[in-house]
């Protein structure tokens, strides 16, 4: 999901860059509404500790994907100048 994600922004940067910040924002949030609807399906409650297998590899993947943005929009910002 990492990688779809990183190859929207991309995506998004080449068509509407100026959108950028806003489907970041839009896709953490669809990123969140599916891995909680994909946790509600599997049941994960029966793993001990399953809060922690969720919670730091999102908040991990969605530092990684804001810092990408942020590059991609900081790197767009050079060129205009």
């Amino acid at each position: 999901m990492f990688m779809m994600m990183i190859t929207l922004v991309i995506l998004i940067n080449k068509t509407v860059p100026e959108f950028l910040g806003l489907s970041v924002i839009g896709l953490i949030l669809l990123k969140f509404g599916l891995m909680y609807l994909i946790r509600k399906k599997l049941n994960f409650e029966v793993i001990p500790g399953y809060k922690f297998h969720f919670i730091i590899p999102y908040f991990v993947l969605t530092t990684l994907l804001t810092y990408y943005a942020i590059k991609l929009i900081n790197h767009d910002k050079k060129q205009e100048n």
